[in-house]
């Protein structure tokens, strides 16, 4: 499902210029609104409809048979056939592209997401957006918020709903990736060291919406699964311990030490679970009352912070990978996506040997298995 739907805004793409006549392109260059609305209705055709469909009626199929792999497929032939057709009909031809490589590769890339105000948007900024992290993150909060209001309808389909302890599933992924999406465009991504002041007084709207979220729960008497997060933890209190802890650590450590941070936080974490039995003997543990005080409580929410601080470290690591500064040309992103691959193979069979040999992944404790199959999430940027 994850690289279906990370397909989508490529294979929106690819159909534009299927989608628009040729007589119409002049006139799309010059109209402004008539362009964003043709772009609006194959998006939403293409990334609102089919997204829907991939995580509802298109995998809802009986156990079995693989229908999402057949449509995963299909999405994958469609696009490559799309984008070879185009480049065939376009120059540089197929049949002379290494003599147009040669030529092309040295040149900087000029990175045109949002057409025609991208380059107004650059200037006045003068940093520079990319498309695919835009569409990584826009499709993060499309799916997350979608399967949200889907999963009390009988059309999603259970596996993929949170699991309560063990495992892992598509609505377990939600939480790992908005913190990743948060880091790859964070201050500390572009190697800003943060200001602790700064981090406090920004987290208040994340405060504030924690204690509405609470007060609405609570005064509706909204069903609610305490193993989750606690009694009264609920999200958006997480981002906010993230955002003020991860501005304590880089602060001292610098930002330059992300990687290292990401790992020692991680690990660290881990013993802390392990070792000390924090994660069977206290968190896990059914005979502990949440009466007793307010760490019981919310002891999931409490401590699996600090597994959300370590993949928040690993995500701005990856966020200075994609900002480096000496990555113009063409080449210089073929080799990034080259070391990105490296490094997401590299965390795959981490997380293969974590989860199998030392502590199986729970999203519920926030440990460094769900830490690591998180960060593979960060993979499909190269889709977008």
């Amino acid at each position: 499902v994850l690289v279906s739907t990370s397909l989508l805004p490529f294979l929106a793409t690819v159909l534009l210029p299927w989608v628009v006549p040729a007589s119409f392109t002049i006139r799309l260059n010059q109209d402004v609104l008539l362009h964003l609305f043709i772009r609006f209705l194959v998006e939403f055709l293409i990334v609102g409809i089919l997204t829907g469909a991939l995580v509802t009626v298109l995998t809802g199929m009986p156990e079995g048979f693989n229908f999402t792999s057949a449509v995963t497929a299909t999405l994958i032939v469609t696009a490559l056939l799309t984008l070879t057709v185009n480049h065939t009909l376009t120059r540089p031809k197929w049949e002379s592209f290494s003599h147009e490589w040669k030529k092309l590769k040295h040149k900087e890339v000029v990175w045109c997401g949002d057409d025609l105000q991208f380059k107004k948007i650059q200037s006045e900024n003068n940093q520079k957006k990319y498309p695919f992290v835009t569409n990584f993150r826009g499709m993060i909060t499309f799916v997350t918020t979608f399967t949200i209001l889907a999963v009390d309808f009988p059309i999603f389909p259970r596996r993929f709903a949170k699991t309560k302890t063990f495992g892992c599933s598509l609505m377990d992924i939600g939480t790992g990736s908005f913190i990743i999406a948060n880091g790859i465009v964070s201050p500390e991504s572009k190697n800003r060291v943060p200001d602790l002041k700064k981090a406090i007084i920004s987290s208040w709207p994340l405060l504030f919406l924690g204690f509405c979220r609470l007060l609405a729960v609570k005064g509706i008497e909204y069903h609610e699964v305490v193993e989750e997060y606690g009694v009264h933890w609920n999200f958006f209190f997480t981002l906010a311990g993230v955002k003020i802890l991860s501005a304590i650590v880089f602060s001292v450590v610098g930002t330059k030490s992300a990687w290292t941070s990401f790992i020692t936080v991680g690990i660290m974490y881990e013993a802390l679970l392990i070792l000390a039995d924090v994660q069977n003997g206290y968190i896990l543990n059914v005979s502990i009352s949440r009466d007793d005080s307010l760490l019981a409580a919310n002891r999931e929410g409490i401590f699996s912070v600090l597994g959300y601080l370590s993949l928040f470290m690993g995500s701005v690591f990856a966020g200075q990978l994609i900002n480096h500064k000496n990555r113009k040309t063409y080449q210089d992103w073929i080799n990034y996506v080259i070391q990105a691959t490296f490094i997401g193979c590299a965390m795959w069979s981490a997380f293969v040997f974590w989860h199998n040999f030392v502590n199986p992944m729970s999203r519920r404790v926030g440990n460094f298995s769900y830490v690591l199959w998180s960060s593979f999430t960060l993979t499909y940027l190269r889709f977008f």
